[in-house]
């Protein structure tokens, strides 16, 4: 049994190495493209809320759920202390 959850942890590692290697290269040669001829069919107004939106709106909404992650992992890793304290504190 050891040695299937090793050989599927290989594979799983070797298609996330893969993975990681070979997507940008497809993104960059594939949906830039698109993207760019899509952008460019655009008027002036429509390219500049584009940009707004990629330059303001998804960095804010990356960063503040990146804050309510920070947050809840806190708040978990408190409330794990309190309990591992709590318990400490019954044994003596």
């Amino acid at each position: 049994m050891q040695i299937c959850l090793r050989f599927t942890a290989i594979l799983i590692a070797a298609g996330m190495a893969w993975f990681v290697v070979v997507f940008p290269s497809l993104i960059v040669q594939y949906l830039v493209p698109v993207a760019d001829t899509w952008f460019h069919q655009l008027n002036i107004h429509q390219q500049e809320w584009v940009l707004i939106v990629v330059r303001w709106v998804l960095p804010a909404i990356t960063g503040v759920c990146s804050l309510i992650l920070m947050i809840s992992n806190i708040l978990t890793m408190w409330r794990q202390r309190e309990e591992k304290t709590s318990h400490l504190n019954s044994l003596s």
